[in-house]
């Protein structure tokens, strides 16, 4: 995941043009106040979309946690929802209602981010 974001972010940070970076350097800013007060705020939906992704790609790891935790009480909400099986067979229930648990957070994490998403998407044809 890290690869893909140093790609992503690098990709959306070469879309500014030179000429706004130029402009702000002519008229006095420094390299720190160019990149606080121009770039990140130009690239703050691509940062949302990047911390979105990784939110998800953390919060449906199966694999790794599956290897490392020992102990019942760590275990992840994918690891807890296979543990859901009994010994006459899988609860489908129980599994079901676990799964649109689970997928709550997800979901409020997408609403709360879902206006720089917007935005994002708004802005990528714009001409800048």
């Amino acid at each position: 995941m890290s690869t893909f974001g140093v790609f992503l972010m690098r990709q959306s940070i070469a879309s500014i043009p030179t000429e706004l970076i130029e402009a702000a350097r002519i008229d006095g800013a420094s390299e720190l106040r160019v990149f606080f007060r121009l770039i990140l705020p130009l690239v703050s939906s691509t940062l949302a979309v990047l911390a979105i992704l990784h939110f998800f790609f953390m919060w449906d790891s199966f694999l790794w946690p599956l290897s490392v935790v020992n102990d019942a009480s760590m275990r992840t909400l994918p690891l807890a929802l296979t543990s859901l099986n009994s010994e006459h067979g899988p609860r489908y229930d129980l599994q079901t209602a676990a799964a649109v648990l689970t997928n709550i957070p997800v979901l409020l994490v997408f609403l709360i981010a879902q206006r720089q998403l917007i935005r994002g998407v708004a802005l990528t044809g714009a001409k800048m």
